[in-house]
Parts: structure tokens; sequence; C-alpha cells
């Protein structure tokens, strides 16, 4: 299968029709969707090796993300549902539920290590999936499971930059995956864990003890409220968990650190998934973006207002009203260059054509 192959098909979109009020029964025909790319990790280490987060967890987990953004998801006439995975192996009785505790519990038994997210060409429903073969690696932390649903939710609420249409045939702006990633780190996990003890994990230990000392010093650079830094630690671990568990079994060498950020520069917005290491250096930028979810909360920092998604739902969702909302809810390289999204994925130069989104 050749390169190009292979990213067509980790972009595919599932289509779904709503049952109802109820979940959806899983996709009969496949379209268009965004895939969280499956580790490099056999079925026997995931079987094997003992995992860190179980079923009573991996339900919580995906019950606490998803909650407050079913709320915002309303704002938009919408509703957020959960289904089981795309290509996730299941019973015929699992492929036909509809009812969540069962897609719930066939999520988990499945060994399916990836997660997606997409939207109904109705617009009223937007769904997520996720395989528990996923939350079962040992590499996965708690933490870094949250970054995965965040990163999903991100595809639905991140806004511009949208994937193009000339290359998925999407119907609906569904964001990109480093637009994705970075509104996982900048606005999700803080709305997530915005009431949460975050200097230590649940074994007691500091994350401030569990990153790169680099990462540290950056933290404490941009923030400095007590609080604010300890979410910035805590961002990235969940950040080197997720990297970790995407890498797979890697030499040690090559796994991406905060002191070898990705030095490349595209000219056009990535429509994949970025290198590893600019995944990492986009949580770590979303991390270092001085971000409220409350207006005047802080006069220094970017507001974002959590109930517009930016360029959603605009007759030209690629064009300059679209790019303008997206720079004023997130860090501009000239004032906050540490906080802004990186030039390994983003290209600021975008033009439109045709109603959507085509890049330079």
């Amino acid at each position: 299968m050749s390169a190009g192959t292979t990213r067509t098909a980790a972009l595919l979109l599932a289509l779904f029709s709503a049952c109802g009020a109820t979940a959806p029964q899983r996709p009969s025909r496949v379209d268009t969707i965004d895939r969280f790319p499956a580790p490099r990790s056999s079925e026997m280490e995931i079987n094997e090796r003992k995992p860190v987060i179980d079923e009573v967890q991996f339900r919580a987990l995906i019950h606490r993300v998803m909650e407050p953004y079913q709320k915002l998801a309303a704002l938009h006439n919408a509703k957020i549902v959960l289904r089981i995975p795309v290509d996730a192996t299941v019973s015929k009785d699992c492929m036909s539920a509809t009812d969540e505790d069962t897609i719930l519990r066939c999520s988990w038994l499945s060994d399916f290590t990836n997660a997606d997210a997409g939207r109904s060409r109705q617009e009223e429903n937007w769904s997520i999936g996720v395989g528990g073969g996923l939350a079962r690696l040992p590499t996965m932390t708690p933490e870094g499971f949250t970054l995965v649903l965040c990163h999903e939710i991100g595809h639905l609420f991140g806004g511009f930059p949208f994937l193009r249409e000339g290359f998925t045939g999407l119907a609906l702006p569904v964001s990109v995956d480093g637009q994705a990633d970075y509104f996982a780190a900048q606005v999700c996990l803080r709305k997530i864990w915005a009431q949460d003890d975050n200097a230590k994990n649940a074994e007691g230990v500091f994350y401030e003890q569990m990153i790169e000392p680099l990462a540290v010093t950056q933290c404490n650079s941009v923030h400095e409220a007590k609080e604010e830094r300890e979410l910035c630690y805590k961002t990235v671990f969940a950040g080197m968990s997720f990297i970790k568990t995407l890498s797979g079994k890697v030499d040690p060498e090559v796994i991406p650190s905060v002191g070898t950020p990705d030095m490349n520069e595209v000219g056009v917005t990535d429509n994949y998934h970025p290198s590893p290491q600019c995944r990492l250096d986009t949580f770590l930028a979303g991390a270092l973006c001085p971000t409220v979810l409350h207006e005047n909360q802080n006069p220094a920092a970017v507001y974002y207002d959590e109930t517009r998604i930016p360029g959603y739902q605009l007759s030209s969702p690629g064009g300059e009203v679209a790019r303008s909302q997206a720079l004023a809810a997130s860090c501009h390289e000239d004032f906050w260059p540490e906080g802004a999204r990186p030039r390994c994925w983003f290209s600021p130069e975008q033009t439109q054509e045709g109603g959507w989104m085509n890049e330079l």
C-alpha cells in the first residue's frame, strides 16, 4: 500500500444515521473520517501486559470529557453520541447496539487500538468512538487517555483550520489533526481539569518531577500562578504519555523530546497526522498558551469563547472571518511565540476558493 493510500485510509470519516433519540448504529457505509493513528503494539502485548486503565476508569473518563461538551454541542443544535469505533471487530450484537451502556461495554472489550470522531451530514449528531484496546495499552495513562478524548473532541470543537473538501469530501468542517491537538491542550484539558488538584498523579507523584526539566522551565516562564504551572506540567505529562503510546516499540533514542522540536515549516497546513515530534510540540504550545475560558478572568490571557467554534457554520469556513476567529482564540506568534500553533503543521498563509479552504 502506498503512503498516499495509507493516508487516505487513515482519514476516512464514517457517515452514520441517527436512531431516534438514541445513539446511532455503526455506519453502514464509509465516506470520510478522522482517526487516531494506531500504535505499533500487538494484541499479545495488549493482553499480556498489565494495563493502567480498567473498564470502570475507561467509562468514567469518557463520561467526564463528554458531559461538558454535550452542553456546548446543544448550543449548535447538536448532540454527541458514542458509537463503536469504525473498523473495530465486535460481535453482531455489538454492531446493532444503540444503548450507551452496551456501546461502552463493546468498545471496552474490543482490542481495537484506535479512536475516531465525526459529524453526520444532517448536523444534529456528532460522534466519538474509542477502542478499549487503546485504553489498555500499558503505556497509556489516565492523563494520556484524557488527552486522546480531548483530541477527538477537538475535531468537533477546535474549528479552523478544517480538513480540505477537495481531499476528504467532507460536507461539514472537521478540524485538522494539528488543530485538534492544539485545542486538546489549550482548551479541553484546561476545562476538564479546572477543579482538580493538578500537582500530583493518583500515586502521589508530582507531575513536575515526571516531565523534562526544560518543560518545567518553559511552564514557569509563561505561567506565574502556581495552579497554572501545575496544569501546564500535567498537560505536558499527558502529551508525553500520548506520544509514547503512539510511538509504540520505538528505540528510546528516537522518542520525541521537548528539547528537540520539529524545525520543519510546512508551506500548507498539514491535512494528515503530524509527526510524533510535531504533535508533542503542539501539546506543549497549547499548554504554554495562557488561556481563560471566562471573559475578564485575566485580561493578559487569550479569551477562548466556548460558545463559538471558530469558522464553524460560516458560509466560507476557510475564509478571512474563520481565520480571524481562530487567531483571536489562540496565541499569536508575534505576542506569545511559545504558545503559537507550530509551523511544523500550521501555515498561516491560506486563501479561500469555492466556499472551502484551499491552501497556498
